[in-house]
């Protein structure tokens, strides 16, 4: 049989294979990321979460809140005051209700009786974390040229330091026998003797503070000191790195913190909104951060 294939044809087959087998290569090196752990292309809500991105405004946060599973959505409209922690999430959410009036509320709490007016109800929401930011005492020299997420996490950093300074020496080492089971930090005396922002320090030096061991090390000292407060709380919840992540991405985790610190009497900067606001603050950062790391990505 005579064949009716052109040299053109088979050209365009041959290249067509190439371009195949490239493409095939590229998707299974994408595949094999990440210490060789299999993730799922384009997970849209740790993409909407990057952390990794210089400036997260009002997109961001818009597309990141219209991804959230509801019991997510639910522990923000607790934590800007809506509903009280204990709360029971409705059966069926209305989810554009909720985001709506989560939205009108953050606006709320970050204006002034006169600015407020003439503002829109859109989240700035890199505008709003410096403000909260300034309003917590994180040095400006901490927030500048940092990411809209650095500066989230400057902020729980400086309760960390509220919360620690009203703790006494026995109950500094008590947290740290917790935050430091194997004794990576040699002298757990030294660091009860300094102030929150040097134990930070030292925690971040010693590489406990790193990517999601951050909050790891963050629902521990919560949870440490709730316990030396006489504050009651699910906290076996904290088990393990997946009961972690499970627990950020469904409960008012921002507001415990706050909680935690009213018992301790930490007398923050500003009024209630400002309190509500930062709750908010910290639980879109612990949302942001449970959502990347469970699709297996390292936080900065």
């Amino acid at each position: 049989m005579h064949d009716q294939t052109s040299p053109s044809s088979g050209r365009r087959s041959a290249i067509g294979l190439i371009v195949g087998s490239v493409a095939a290569a590229a998707l299974g090196g994408y595949l094999l990321l990440k210490r060789g752990r299999v993730l799922p292309l384009g997970n849209p809500l740790a993409d909407a979460a990057d952390p990794s991105k210089q400036s997260w405004d009002t997109a961001d946060y818009k597309r990141f809140i219209s991804l959230l599973p509801d019991e997510s959505l639910w522990s923000l409209y607790v934590c800007v005051g809506l509903a009280s922690a204990e709360a029971a999430r409705p059966a069926s959410l209305d989810r554009d209700a909720t985001t709506a009036a989560i939205e009108k509320q953050v606006v709320w709490l970050s204006s002034s009786v006169f600015t407020w007016p003439f503002k829109d109800n859109n989240v700035h929401y890199d505008e709003l974390v410096r403000w909260v930011a300034g309003k917590y005492g994180v040095p400006s020299a901490v927030c500048s040229g940092a990411s809209t997420f650095k500066v989230e996490q400057s902020i729980t950093l400086q309760m960390f330091s509220g919360i620690w300074d009203t703790l006494d020496r026995a109950q500094r080492m008590e947290v740290l026998k917790k935050l430091d089971p194997a004794s990576t930090l040699q002298n757990h005396a030294a660091i009860a003797a300094m102030s929150g922002t040097a134990a930070a320090g030292a925690l971040a030096g010693a590489a406990l503070l790193g990517g999601f061991g951050f909050y790891l090390a963050m629902s521990t000292f919560i949870s440490s000191a709730a316990a030396l407060l006489g504050m009651t709380a699910p906290w076996a919840v904290f088990q393990g790195a997946s009961a972690v992540v499970g627990f950020l991405a469904a409960n008012p985790v921002g507001w415990l913190l706050l909680g935690v610190a009213a018992i301790a009497s930490v007398a923050w900067l500003g009024g209630a909104n400002a309190e509500k606001a930062a709750a908010f603050v910290c639980q879109v950062n612990m949302l942001r951060a449970a959502a990347w790391h469970e699709d297996g990505r390292e936080l900065p």
